[in-house]
């Protein structure tokens, strides 16, 4: 089974995401990356990002 990690990066004018994969083999591989402008409205971007992410099974996340 694969486990999924993620990174968000907010910024003051952008939300990044990224997410990682390791596989059987603990191979890390970069499955996604997502680069968003938030246009001030931060709750509302970050509420859609993390709601595309409600439909997996997150290991891991970091946000900066």
């Amino acid at each position: 089974m694969k486990e999924i990690y993620v990174g968000l990066d907010i910024g003051s004018s952008t939300i990044k995401k990224v997410e990682i994969n390791k596989n059987q083999n603990n191979k890390l591989e970069i499955s996604k990356i997502f680069i968003s402008e938030h246009f001030k409205d931060l709750i509302q971007n970050l509420n859609k990002i993390l709601s595309e992410l409600s439909s997996q099974k997150i290991n891991g996340i970091c946000i900066t």
